[in-house]
């Protein structure tokens, strides 16, 4: 959180914008970054250790759905994670408060909208993931391949504005941007409000397509599971 910043302002030398970037919104880029990365990003390894290790058959006999639950925990984990946060956050502040600019941040429904979307869409793409669990022998390496280009191709390492235009274009084609550099441009106000509008049914469309894919491989998985058991 830290570091980045301090690289790109280095980056900058003598000049004021960097493809269309001042100083003080890159600073508040991965601010905002650092902000919705905590509330948004799911992981699937305890999806993947409960496959592994067998403690799926527990939940499974439990008056509740194991996706309900993995839901629950992740949600309640990422709230508290917030709120850990908080002090570090202040002291990254302090750390760049030269270039802090209170002013055109958009905090209404659109920028809520995107937020539960994100984190909804992170969810599905982290419970797909999961349920490489049922196939695969190992899942820590595609798990870590997987985040690190997901994480490059969202905006959480440089906006895509300063990417490679081939990596701009994946970004746009997948649904990884969503997840976090959508819902941050939105806060900041960087978006027009058609590009918004837009975003959020694109954000709506890839989490219903992942839903579907995710349940199917559960189904199909706890099929494979019930009947060998992993």
């Amino acid at each position: 959180t830290v570091t980045l910043p301090l690289m790109w302002l280095a980056a900058y030398g003598d000049r004021t914008h960097l493809r269309g970037f001042s100083k003080e919104g890159l600073v508040a880029y991965y601010l905002a970054v650092s902000v919705v990365s905590n509330l948004v990003f799911a992981h699937p390894w305890e999806i993947a250790r409960d496959i592994k290790d067998g403690r799926l058959s527990i939940y499974l006999t439990r008056p509740f759905t194991y996706y309900g639950f993995i839901f629950a925990s992740n949600l309640t984990w990422r709230l508290v994670r917030t709120m850990l946060y908080i002090p570090f956050f202040l002291g990254i502040l302090a750390i760049f408060r030269h270039y802090l600019s209170w002013g055109g941040f958009q905090a209404g429904r659109e920028f809520w909208a995107a937020l539960v979307l994100a984190h909804l869409l992170s969810f599905q793409i982290a419970w797909l993931l999961g349920m490489a669990a049922f196939y695969l022998v190992e899942v820590g390496g595609v798990y870590e391949f997987w985040y690190m280009i997901g994480g490059f191709l969202a905006g959480q390492m440089a906006p895509l504005e300063l990417l490679p235009e081939a990596a701009r274009a994946a970004a746009q084609v997948m649904p990884f941007s969503y997840v976090l550099w959508f819902p941050v441009q939105v806060f900041l106000g960087n978006l027009p409000q058609e590009v918004v509008m837009r975003g959020l049914v694109v954000q709506a469309v890839w989490t219903v397509v992942i839903w579907l894919a995710g349940q199917a491989l559960w189904r199909a998985g706890l099929r494979k599971y019930t009947a060998v058991g992993i």
